[in-house]
């Protein structure tokens, strides 16, 4: 409750583009997950990375809007449920630069409220031939797309029961307990965890 994390530089800088990415599986990767199975380990997912729950606020001061933050209030993500009538195969065979694509991912954005707008948005789409889609939308105020992959990745564990051994990361500066954010030279003293020095 409370937690606030401010977003570096390079997240604000990106905070109007989104990442969209529509994962793929056929009938036999997901027959023995059923959707409530698929949203039990949401719950738990989400709890580990709780900050993709959060809602974009402002500080506020003398009037003046101040620096976006996540406020880490659990409200959520928006999961939608859809039904195809095509087949895994026909879904490939339109090639990657059909429009037809976007019905498989969330076309939302962050807005006009922000403390109602969700920073995730994830679509479960069930295949006719009993394969699935999972269409992410990530903004990209949250992290990086590596931060994204990760995110997605560590569904899996849970979807086993098994929680993560490492801690949850979206290059986040670490969370304060504080109602208001962090100053903004404590996100620029660390550099970007998708590189490393040679």
């Amino acid at each position: 409750e409370d937690l606030i994390y401010e977003p570096s530089n390079m997240d604000l800088a990106m905070k109007l583009h989104y990442l969209r990415v529509v994962y793929l599986f056929e009938g036999e990767a997901v027959e023995v997950l059923t959707m409530p199975r698929f949203k039990e380990a949401i719950f738990s997912w989400l709890c580990y990375y709780y900050e993709s729950c959060g809602r974009l606020r402002r500080e506020e001061t003398d009037g003046c809007h101040g620096r976006p933050y996540i406020k880490c209030n659990d409200s959520g993500i928006r999961l939608w449920e859809a039904k195809s009538s095509k087949t895994l195969q026909e879904w490939l065979q339109l090639g990657d630069d059909s429009v037809q694509h976007r019905l498989l991912v969330p076309d939302h954005v962050i807005g006009p409220e922000l403390a109602f707008s969700p920073l995730v948005f994830l679509q479960m789409t069930a295949l006719k031939c009993g394969g699935l889609a999972v269409g992410l939308s990530w903004a990209h105020i949250l992290g990086d797309p590596f931060s994204a992959v990760e995110f997605m990745n560590s569904w899996s564990q849970f979807l086993k029961g098994l929680e993560p051994t490492y801690p949850a990361n979206l290059n986040k500066s670490p969370p304060t307990n504080s109602h208001r954010p962090t100053t903004p030279s404590s996100a620029l003293g660390s550099g970007p965890l998708s590189l490393k020095q040679v």
